[in-house]
């Protein structure tokens, strides 16, 4: 159900207030209308168009402000990655060519494939690892790249270093799922609206409501044509409820109606998605076990290294005799 927001402290202005308020109620048209009358709304004519144009956006307001923590929101891994990419690679030409890029990047294998990354980008975290002083969705900015460590600073201060041979728990930060939004307030967000059925009313509150400054969301006519599909996209009802809730009773043998076909596909569509979160987040915590046990196993190993053997450094050299059947003694000397 919706969530309940009786105070709005993220956003100054007054109409972004309102507009959380309505997303907060379920109320995503007229949230969305807001933010669209302002100009917060770009639509494309295709997928890929929507993606430049937010790359460039955020390419544009990194010029205007450096520095300014910004963040890309989508609603698929396939998205995110590539979103990731793109934005690393944008930054890196900039850099270059202002002749700024002071460090040499390296590659490292990661739980989102192989991943290439320098000091002064941008990391988050998809494991957490009580040894390595990580959890799951903390972002952080890159300090040092060695091929057998890197320092990171998280976003609370923290300074944290891992063996990236040991620890792959991690991947760029410039964007994630709207998961990774959860409880965050970030100065300048951006979403892209890539996938209908991923996109729900809880998925359209975090997105429209992390930023204190401002956001902008970008949609493909691909996938809505204009603002009231993309709210009725929004706002359609997820819950599976069963045969004989979601269809009007029908003659027995009839055959399904077009809108019941529509609804059974979709559905289906809902369930593959639920199959793919649940096996998402199965594999996460797997991988978390897998490092936490990796590390008990480090540490065990180094607390028996340092434990010095018994009687180790106890026992006095003997002096040897002659030999059997000599006379001779070894000489000790003058």
């Amino acid at each position: 159900r919706p969530t309940e927001l009786r105070e709005v402290r993220r956003q100054p202005e007054a109409w972004q207030a309102r507009a959380s308020e309505d997303y907060a109620a379920g109320n995503i048209h007229s949230a969305l209308a807001a933010y669209a009358a302002r100009g917060a709304v770009q639509f494309t004519g295709t997928q890929e168009e929507a993606r430049q144009a937010l790359l460039a956006v955020v390419a544009a307001d990194e010029r205007a402000a450096p520095g300014k923590m910004r963040f890309i929101y989508a609603s698929t891994n396939e998205e995110v990655d590539k979103l990731n990419a793109a934005r690393q690679a944008s930054l890196r030409a900039e850099k270059a060519a202002k002749g700024a890029m002071a460090s040499k990047w390296q590659s490292f294998e990661t739980v989102r494939g192989e991943t290439s990354i320098a000091a002064g980008e941008r990391v988050q975290f998809y494991a957490t690892d009580h040894a390595v002083g990580v959890f799951t969705a903390e972002f952080g900015t890159v300090r040092l790249v060695q091929k057998d460590r890197i320092e990171v600073e998280k976003d609370n201060g923290q300074r944290i270093a891992f063996d990236p041979r040991q620890f792959t728990g991690w991947g760029l930060g410039y964007a994630g799922t709207v998961y990774k939004g959860q409880g965050k307030t970030q100065p300048e967000t951006y979403a892209l609206y890539d996938h209908p059925y991923a996109w729900d009313s809880r998925a359209a509150y975090v997105t429209g409501t992390r930023h204190v400054d401002r956001t902008r969301l970008f949609v493909s006519r691909q996938l809505a044509p204009d603002l009231a599909t993309l709210a009725a996209q929004i706002t359609r009802p997820r819950e599976y409820r069963g045969s004989s809730m979601r269809y009007e009773a029908r003659a027995p043998g009839a055959a399904p109606s077009p809108a019941e076909q529509v609804s059974a596909r979709f559905q289906d569509m809902l369930d593959q998605s639920a199959k793919a979160r649940a096996a998402e987040k199965a594999q996460q915590e797997a991988e978390a076990a897998r490092h936490s046990a990796e590390a008990a196993e480090r540490a065990a190993a180094e607390q028996a290294r340092r434990q010095p053997k018994p009687n180790q450094g106890t026992q006095k050299p003997q002096q040897q005799g002659p030999k059997a059947g000599s006379t001779h003694w070894p000489s000790v000397g003058p």
